[in-house]
């Protein structure tokens, strides 16, 4: 399913990256909206990062059984997240190294780089969906972890 998942984004992302293309090339403001809305969620991907790799509730286990199995989850959400943020990052340098490409002499590589950063940014823009949900499955694993404890110290199970 992950794979069927992971083909079905690459070519909804090579398909807007065709479709797009006329419509953003050549669009400042477009271009503009792109380099904004990227750099603004690069810095929310930092802070979600941050947020997720805080070792406080490993540290406070009893032992390292435990801290090793409390440390799956996040680490597959980090993961996620970092290739999350390499997308953006990588959109951003697309973006910037086709913006300083002379319009004349190389239009082959300017077209290249054009197609590619459409296609990161709407990789990017269709994965950003999936960061509510994983915030969410990461609070519901806290909580769940302080419930857990907190039975444990009342010697309920």
């Amino acid at each position: 399913m992950n794979i069927m998942k992971f083909i079905l984004t690459i070519s909804l992302s090579a398909f807007m990256s065709y479709l797009g293309k006329d419509y953003i090339i050549n669009n400042s403001d477009a271009i503009n909206l792109l380099v904004s809305l990227y750099s603004i969620l690069s810095g929310f991907l930092v802070t979600i990062i941050t947020i997720i790799g805080d070792p406080s509730e490993i540290l406070s286990t009893k032992n390292w059984r435990e801290a090793f199995y409390m440390i799956k989850k996040p680490s597959t959400q980090l993961i996620k997240a970092c290739c999350l943020f390499y997308c953006y990052f990588i959109t951003l340098i697309l973006l910037f190294i086709s913006m300083i490409l002379p319009e004349y002499g190389s239009s082959i590589f300017k077209l290249l780089f054009e197609y590619a950063y459409i296609f990161f940014a709407s990789l990017a823009l269709i994965w950003s969906f999936g960061l509510p949900l994983m915030l969410v499955q990461y609070q519901t694993l806290k909580l769940e972890s302080a419930l857990q404890k907190k039975r444990n110290e009342n010697n309920l199970q």
